[in-house]
């Protein structure tokens, strides 16, 4: 990806803050709306990422922008984040904000636990504080949804789903629709596919993403 400080292309160095952040396969553009919603750009180890605060750092790629899959169509997401304490849930990324938009989200709960806000009580028992992690929603239509964490499968948690015509909404890193659940911690990496992808795909997909992310699984 390419990330910008703003307008003017010019691009940021650690310890910097980010206004876009553009995908260089598909060229979406995420933008952040104020100064004030700008992530931060860290350098550890070799390694960069995003930091949030929790507040009013956030950055959206607009519906008019992107496609998301409709209604119950299959897709795939999958993100590499850690947290730091928070008394909330935090949405990490994904897009719509009832079943009705096809809502599709990877955050944690309000205990650090990685969860997938697509079906409800999807949650696992892998705390996020302070710990990276990678978690892989794949959704296959109807109930069928898993999430993975550190390629481990999450089972024992309820996936209803009711899902109407969506209507197609924005994709948003860092917060939920009702610019509550903002993240509080650190963005690594992050991918949608609109595709339900196979087991095969996801191990080539997570290895990849986590050598990027300096995440050893």
């Amino acid at each position: 990806m390419t990330i910008e400080r703003d307008g003017s292309g010019g691009p940021p160095a650690a310890n910097d803050v980010v206004g876009t952040i553009t995908g260089l396969v598909n060229g979406l553009t995420f933008s952040a709306g104020t100064d004030a919603n700008r992530a931060i750009l860290r350098l550890l180890n070799g390694t960069y990422y995003l930091e949030t605060d929790g507040v009013n750092m956030v950055l959206i790629c607009p519906a008019g922008d992107w496609t998301s899959p409709a209604g119950q169509e299959p897709s795939t997401i999958s993100v590499i984040f850690d947290v730091l304490e928070d008394a909330s849930d935090d949405m990490v990324l994904g897009w719509g904000s009832t079943a009705a938009d096809g809502k599709r989200y990877i955050g944690c709960s309000a205990s650090e636990k990685v969860s997938s806000f697509t079906a409800s009580s999807q949650n696992s028992s892998f705390s996020v504080l302070g710990q990276k992690r990678i978690a892989t929603e794949v959704y296959k239509g109807g109930t069928d949804v898993t999430l993975y964490v550190d390629k481990t499968e999450v089972t024992g948690s309820s996936k209803t789903i009711i899902e109407n015509t969506p209507s197609n909404t924005s994709l948003i890193l860092g917060m939920a629709p009702n610019g509550q659940q903002k993240l509080n911690g650190n963005f690594y990496c992050g991918l949608v596919i609109s595709m339900a992808i196979n087991s095969i795909e996801q191990a080539h997909l997570e290895t990849f993403m986590a050598a990027k992310a300096g995440l050893i699984l």
